[in-house]
This record gives structure tokens, C-alpha cells and sequence, in this order.
């Protein structure tokens, strides 16, 4: 009787022990991050992930200047956004224009186009979602300097 005791006893502890840490982590959140200031890398792009590019893929946003740019996986982008109630728009994006390779290319064509497209976005955390009519068309990680 006295080690069945001890045995739910010492159970008990191991079950409470475990479970203290994970409650405490989903107590603490992580601080949502600015939009400017913070630059954001490409993950994935209308649900296809943003891997096997030459360069990494990212966008920054200057808010005293209003201006958008990074790389589309290739070639450099720069351009202009607008934040407004809420929403984010993108004006034409200008890139360089190096060779790229087909993957490359294929990224960098549908990031461009994506940003034409967005109209809001979500930040929670470290992770930022462009949108369009409220469905997501990109992921972005926060660089992780």
C-alpha cells in the first residue's frame, strides 16, 4: 500500500511538472513587431514556399519615406506603400534586371505581381501575412538579426 501511494504520488508530481512550463508559455506572448523597421523574408508566395532562389527574398519599409524594398529572390525592388486604415497597397515596384535563374524567376514573378494585389496585411509576432479581400497570399518570417 505504501509504494502504490508513493508510485501515484510521485506520478502526480511528474504529470504537474510537465504541464507548469507549457501553461506558463502560453501565457507569455511574443510582442507583435513593426511593419517599418523590421525586414521581413519571403516564405511562401500564393502558397508556394520561397526556397531554392538565388538570393534571399525580403521587403523592408522605410515609414518616413513611405518606401517598400528588398529582394524578389533575384533582383532588387524598390517602390512605394501606403498604409490607411488598416490597409496596405503597394505602388508599381521597379527591380534591377539581372539573369536569373527559372526558379528564381518563377518567385520573383509571382512576389511582384502578389504585390500588386495586397490590400492589408497581419502581423502576430514575428510572422507578418500580406492579404487580398482578407485571404492570405504571402507569409513573412522576421529577420532574426
Amino acid at each position: 500500500m505504501k509504494q502504490s501511494h508513493s508510485f501515484w504520488l510521485l506520478l502526480g508530481m511528474l504529470i504537474f511538472s510537465c504541464q507548469t512550463p507549457s501553461k506558463t508559455m502560453e501565457n507569455k506572448s511574443v510582442q507583435d513587431l513593426p511593419l517599418a523597421g523590421t525586414q521581413w523574408n519571403f516564405t511562401t508566395v500564393d502558397e508556394t514556399p520561397v526556397t531554392g532562389i538565388m538570393r534571399p527574398a525580403f521587403i523592408q519599409f522605410d515609414a518616413d519615406k513611405g518606401s517598400a524594398s528588398g529582394s524578389s529572390g533575384c533582383n532588387r525592388m524598390m517602390g512605394t506603400y501606403k498604409l490607411e486604415n488598416g490597409k496596405l497597397s503597394f505602388g508599381q515596384m521597379a527591380t534591377t534586371r539581372m539573369a536569373c535563374d527559372e526558379p528564381s524567376t518563377k518567385i520573383e514573378n509571382q512576389i511582384l505581381k502578389m504585390l500588386e494585389e495586397v490590400d492589408g496585411y497581419e502581423i502576430r509576432g514575428t510572422q507578418l501575412s500580406l492579404k487580398q479581400a482578407g485571404r492570405v497570399r504571402s507569409t513573412l518570417k522576421a529577420d532574426a538579426k
